[in-house]
């Protein structure tokens, strides 16, 4: 077989009447014809090099009047064959390949990127999480695992006042959600919140308002616990400005009582029973005390039918939480 036919040859179908007159036409203009093949009365298929090809198509191009029902010589490509052409498709599928693997490699590195990071629910709740999320590490353009979603929702959702947290990644957004927990009135209650019990302070958060107590400090009824106050820029130009405050303060009390009772057991019953009563009492009139949680409670028989009694509990007081 002829070298340049071996590289890359090329098919073609001539129609029209005595198409044999065409291919005369071709060999006396220098193309070598190959494999020549009478398919049709009218039809007849050749095989010539590939850089010859462009010149059968020169010396017949697709025009009206080439065509075989006009009279004139209908030339078509069948087939590219050769080595030369077999690299070419295989060339063709590797850059294919190429393209599809580099997409694919990119759309899985990029799915693990963070464009951006969107907060939706309670503003001060919103605060709280974002600080959370940045000492994960997520922030725009770093890398996020969405096995540690769960996680930090978690880490969220143990914040004093959080009561929902949701993370989750779309594409390259992260979405987080943080609620807290419903005011317990109807309208917002004003001014500082103060403490409506003696003890010492277990935690304080302060979704609105100044904290005016720390952890572990001894507060006695009627002292300010947050002030409705919140503060406005940085250095000279700070301000203080009014705030709705939005608190909640754990405080540890102790509470010391003799009971007439014809046994211990029934003498803590009575104490908790009455403290349970007042701490009631006093959450049904106001915005603020929550369940009372008994940390101790001992009875210490005094005779006579008397027992003194000493409750060690928690109260949870809240003002717009």
């Amino acid at each position: 077989m002829n070298a340049a036919l071996l590289w890359r040859r090329e098919i073609i179908l001539v129609r029209g009447r005595e198409p044999e007159k065409a291919l005369q036409r071709l060999k006396n203009a220098g193309i070598d014809l190959f494999d020549i093949k009478k398919v049709q009365k009218d039809a007849v298929t050749f095989c010539v090099s590939g850089k010859q090809a462009r010149k059968v198509f020169a010396f017949y191009p697709k025009t009206w009047y080439n065509k075989a029902e006009r009279g004139g010589y209908e030339f078509s490509s069948l087939k590219k064959k050769g080595i030369g052409e077999a690299i070419g498709r295989a060339e063709k599928r590797i850059g294919l390949i190429a393209g599809a693997a580099a997409f694919l490699l990119m759309t899985a590195f990029c799915d693990k990127l963070v464009f951006d990071v969107r907060y939706s629910g309670d503003p001060a709740a919103c605060a709280l999480a974002e600080s959370v999320v940045k000492t994960y590490g997520v922030k725009t353009w770093a890398r996020f695992d969405e096995k540690r979603s769960d996680e930090i929702a978690a880490k969220i959702l143990s914040l004093d006042g959080v009561s929902y947290a949701s993370v989750t990644k779309r594409g390259t957004v992260v979405y987080v959600e943080a609620r807290r927990s419903s005011f317990s009135s109807d309208s917002a209650v004003r001014g500082d919140m103060k403490a409506k019990h003696t003890g010492t302070v277990k935690s304080v958060t302060a979704l609105r308002g100044t904290k005016a107590c720390a952890e572990g400090q001894r507060v006695t009824e009627g002292d300010v616990l947050v002030t409705a106050t919140t503060f406005t820029g940085d250095g000279e130009g700070k301000k203080t400005i009014p705030a709705t405050v939005s608190a909640r303060v754990e405080i540890a009390c102790v509470y010391e009582a003799a009971v007439c009772a014809e046994n211990a057991a029934e003498a803590i019953e009575i104490v908790k029973f009455s403290l349970s009563f007042d701490e009631a009492r006093l959450y049904a009139f106001s915005d603020g005390v929550r369940d009372i949680v008994f940390d101790s409670c001992l009875a210490d028989d005094r005779g006579d039918g008397t027992f003194f009694v000493k409750a060690e509990y928690s109260v949870t007081e809240t003002v717009n939480f």
